[in-house]
């Protein structure tokens, strides 16, 4: 009888070992696979991290040339408007400016 409970506990020893080995391969399976999971989420936020940086460039991008574009509109008009200015109005500003300019260096 006490050769069988030997036995019986052999074994009991063996399936425990079994059972041990089987779930740590189970636990090296799913790490693994956790592994790959998470890599692949990595890579998904990596490339929407830089699809949404592209956009924000591109917008930023557009937004500037529409500003650069009113701001040179807004100097040939003022550019315009200077050459169109009759220079007979012009002349005597003129005179007055440098007359302003050679009295106050004058008396220096």
């Amino acid at each position: 009888m006490a050769h069988e409970a030997i036995i019986k506990v052999k074994n009991a020893e063996e399936k425990a070992a079994e059972i041990i080995a089987d779930a740590q391969k189970t636990a090296r399976t799913l790490i693994q696979e956790a592994e790959k999971i998470a890599e692949e989420k990595y890579r998904e936020i990596i490339t929407s991290a830089q699809t949404e940086a592209r956009r924000i460039r591109e917008d930023a991008l557009r937004e500037s040339e529409e500003e650069i574009k009113k701001i040179r509109e807004q100097g040939q008009k003022t550019a315009t408007l200077i050459r169109e200015l009759d220079h007979k109005k012009l002349e005597p500003v003129v005179e007055h400016i440098v007359e302003r300019i050679v009295n106050e260096n004058g008396h220096r």
